[in-house]
């Protein structure tokens, strides 16, 4: 019996050991490698004549916005009102923004990097 409890006790607890993490696992001792990561995005419109802005990403509708803010570098911060803005894990997508009163489509991509927040002039 004893030692079958000192072979228990040398494992280590695997899993995630990135604070940073969305999947932080506090009692892992040993990286397994799972880390997952996620960041901020934020659609805004420097547009002053576009009536609203119905905004998607990956086709997924994300909300409408008719606020517009003038150009780089002024561009608002990570969580704005009136701006679209989302929480993604880690990759690239595809964002499209369609101006409600004529139709017209602008199409982009954006990339999330961990724990940031990425703008986008749509």
């Amino acid at each position: 019996m004893g030692v079958a409890l000192l072979l228990l006790s040398s494992c280590k607890k695997e899993g995630c050991t990135d604070s940073d993490a969305v999947n932080f696992e506090e009692e892992a001792k040993k990286d397994d490698g799972s880390c997952e990561y996620e960041g901020n995005v934020l659609l805004w419109t420097d547009c002053d004549w576009c009536c609203e802005l119905e905004v998607r990403i990956d086709g997924e509708y994300q909300g409408n916005t008719t606020l517009w803010y003038t150009s780089e570098p002024f561009a608002p911060n990570c969580k704005a009102s009136g701006c679209i803005s989302a929480t993604l894990p880690v990759g690239t997508y595809e964002w499209s923004a369609t101006e409600v009163c004529v139709g017209a489509v602008a199409v982009g991509f954006f990339t999330i990097d961990a724990n940031g927040c990425t703008k986008v002039v749509m």
